[in-house]
């Protein structure tokens, strides 16, 4: 199980789900959609749907779950369906699929909308290391609109010379969350190698967006 996630009124959650080894990198994965209850019995889930956007036969693939839109219509989430990692967005209604990131080198991911939806933050490698076997990977903080337009660099944690830059052989921007003003982030940068016993630890960045 990987990402779970509440929509912003509480009452459902999504989550990405490995089923089996498959041939892509990471195996195959589905994307879960529930109903979450609380009525003052055991909490539970109800109506659990399984997805798996663009695959239509096409065999397994890796789902990461990144949230709902703001209301609560769709998806936001990352696959390796084509190369690399791109991020879409999921109309659970019609079942249509958006594709915000294109360029098939790259390893996009980590998208959350901003408070009110008119932004959205990920993760990228564009212009940076990235390779799955082995397992390589750099990346920065991105900016884009919803439908995937105006995407700009927000850090620049890789570039000699810059304020953001620090002396580090593995540095790679992951998860974040947005202040509710929508003025800020609060961002992980992950520092050690997933290959030492100090995987996963790294430091919160506040990157403040102009």
């Amino acid at each position: 199980i990987l990402h779970p996630h509440f929509s912003s009124d509480g009452r459902q959650i999504t989550w990405a789900e490995r089923t089996g080894s498959g041939s892509k990198p990471f195996g195959s994965w589905v994307i879960r959609l529930a109903d979450f209850r609380d009525d003052g019995a055991i909490p539970r889930l109800e109506n659990i749907r399984t997805m798996t956007p663009l695959l239509a036969g096409r065999g397994g693939a890796f789902y990461e779950t990144h949230g709902f839109s703001p209301d609560g219509l769709g998806l936001i989430f990352s696959s390796d369906v084509e190369r690399g990692l791109k991020i879409y967005t999921f109309d659970v209604a019609s079942g249509t699929t958006r594709k915000l990131t294109h360029e098939p080198r790259d390893w996009d991911e980590h998208a959350i909308f901003s408070p009110d939806g008119g932004r959205i933050a990920f993760i990228s490698s564009r212009g940076l290391k990235f390779s799955t076997r082995p397992f390589e990977l750099q990346t920065e903080f991105w900016l884009m609109r919803p439908d995937g337009g105006g995407q700009r660099r927000l850090t620049y944690f890789h570039q000699q010379g810059h304020r953001h830059h620090r002396e580090a052989d593995f540095q790679v921007a992951a998860d974040s969350a947005w202040r509710e003003d929508g003025r800020a982030l609060a961002g992980l940068v992950i520092r050690h190698r997933p290959d030492t016993d100090q995987r996963g630890k790294g430091e919160i960045w506040l990157v403040e967006i102009d």
